[in-house]
């Protein structure tokens, strides 16, 4: 197990999934070009080792490039858009307003990225579009990496869910593996606080050429 390093103001949360991501997927920021959706100014999962990349890694996972990774942020949200650039803008690579459902209209969204992280994007997209959504990411990917709440996620009574937030589609691991993807989940099934992670490399490149 790779033990990644504490960054301040992480929570127990966060770095938890930052082990289950190293766990599986060592190369994980070891990618130079990586598309993010879904991040919002509460939730943007990775950003401090994405940010930190080349510096925080160089000794703890893996040999990196000579740069830090280049992130592009894609949120459907202009105000959220609009938060992300004024929270991260010094760093990020760029901040598109898109919907990931018709990412193929998105303006200046590259054709190619080594690394795609759908982050608890997939349950709040309806069912009938969901699979083709991951589909159009699978064809300008070479690792997608989508997660999502396992199961059913139970809102607390006293919150009132922003309708971008809402959860509307459950998944299981065999809706995963029956595409291809490598599934590890976290937490109990129909819980609060679990997580499904599901992954395909369809092919990227290191030291020894392309796998």
């Amino acid at each position: 197990m790779l033990n990644p390093p504490k960054i301040k103001g992480l929570s127990d949360r966060e770095y938890e999934l930052v082990e289950q991501v190293l766990d599986y997927i060592p190369y994980f920021f070891n990618q130079p070009r990586v598309l993010y959706i879904g991040a919002n100014r509460d939730e943007f999962l990775f950003h401090q080792y994405f940010r930190q990349a080349n510096k925080v890694f160089r000794e703890k996972v893996v040999s990196l490039m000579a740069f830090p990774p280049r992130v592009d942020v894609m949120e459907i949200d202009r105000e959220r858009c609009m938060d992300i650039k004024r929270l991260h803008g010094d760093w990020l690579n760029a901040v598109l307003q898109g919907d990931v459902t018709e990412i193929s209209y998105v303006p200046n969204l590259k054709k190619y990225y080594e690394l795609i992280v759908w982050a608890y994007g997939p349950s709040v997209v309806p069912r009938e579009q969901v699979w083709a959504a991951i589909y159009n990411l699978e064809l300008m990917g070479g690792i997608i990496v989508l997660m999502t709440p396992w199961g059913k996620y139970q809102y607390p009574d006293n919150v009132d869910v922003h309708p971008l937030d809402k959860n509307i589609t459950e998944f299981r691991p065999i809706e995963f593996l029956r595409r291809g993807y490598a599934v590890h989940c976290m937490g109990e099934r129909d819980t609060r606080g679990s997580n499904l992670m599901a992954w395909k490399v369809l092919y990227r490149e290191d030291k020894e050429g392309w796998i």
